[in-house]
This record gives structure tokens, sequence and C-alpha cells, in this order.
């Protein structure tokens, strides 16, 4: 699987785990993970210059690209990132006492709509993989593709 894929479904299996365990703050922070490493792997994948853009601006590109047009998911995309920066990524200055009560139903909302994108970004990665799925030969698979693995894996972009 492309790297961007394996990302965006650990970060969506982290997030089922959490909030079926009752830990619904730090779920939130992973299931908006995963919306941002589908926004990644769209701005990498296209090109898309970044320079002076904040993330809810290519919002919409990205979200149009995998093929999410529904009005709804997009509201309860930007109402998870809006919950993340405001709860759960930092300290809550409202509310934090009873967040999952204020905002129990965005939640539910919410919940189907990070499967359903998950779900359209996969099958938007399958109609337009650049990583070869099955391989014939291993050793040419990894020589073709072995930057983007160390990039992924070994931290290589980070300081």
């Amino acid at each position: 699987l492309d790297p961007f894929v394996n990302r965006a479904i650990f970060y969506y299996v982290k997030y089922l785990n959490l909030n079926s365990i009752g830990y619904i703050e730090e779920a939130i922070t992973d299931a908006d993970n995963m919306i941002d490493v589908i926004n990644q792997y769209i701005i990498k994948r296209k090109h898309i210059d970044t320079r002076g853009k904040s993330r809810l601006s290519l919002f919409p590109y990205t979200l149009a690209e995998i093929g999410i047009f529904d009005t709804d998911i997009r509201k309860d995309l930007r109402t998870l990132y809006n919950l993340r920066c405001r709860f759960t990524a930092h300290p809550a200055r409202l509310k934090w006492w009873d967040f999952y009560e204020v905002y129990e139903d965005d939640l539910k909302s919410i919940q189907s709509s990070v499967k359903k994108t998950l779900v359209l970004f996969l099958k938007y990665e399958c109609r337009n993989r650049s990583i070869e799925a099955y391989p014939t030969k291993w050793s040419e698979w990894f020589l073709k593709y072995c930057d983007i693995i160390y990039d992924t894996v070994d931290f290589y972009e980070l300081p």
C-alpha cells in the first residue's frame, strides 16, 4: 500500500479504538490526523504549492479531488478540525468538562463522515495508484519505490 494509505488507516483504527474505550477527545485528534494525511497525500501527489495557504483553504480542493461534494460531510470535517483545534490538540479554554455532552450529536455525525471520507480516499488512491500493488519482482519494486518508503518510515524529513 501507498505509505499515505497505511498512515490514514493507522489513524482511523486508532480513532476507532480510542473512541470505543471512551477517550473521545483523543479520538478526535486521530480522526483529524487521518483527514490531514489524506490532505497531505493530495497535496504531494498533485504537487500543490502550499506556500501562504492554510490547511482549511486547501480543504475544498482536496475534498473535491477525492469526490466529496456532500455539504454535510464537508461541514462535519470542518467541525472535526475546529474541535481538534479548540479542544484536543491544545488546552481547551471553555466547555472542556462536558465536551462529550455538548458535542455528542456532532460526534456521531462526524464518525460517519470520517468513515465515508476514508472509503472515498481508498477508492481514489486505487484509481490513481502511483505505487505498483502487485510486484512480480520485489527487488525491482523496492529499487523503484525505496525513496518513497524511506521518506515515510525512516523519518527522513524530520530534523
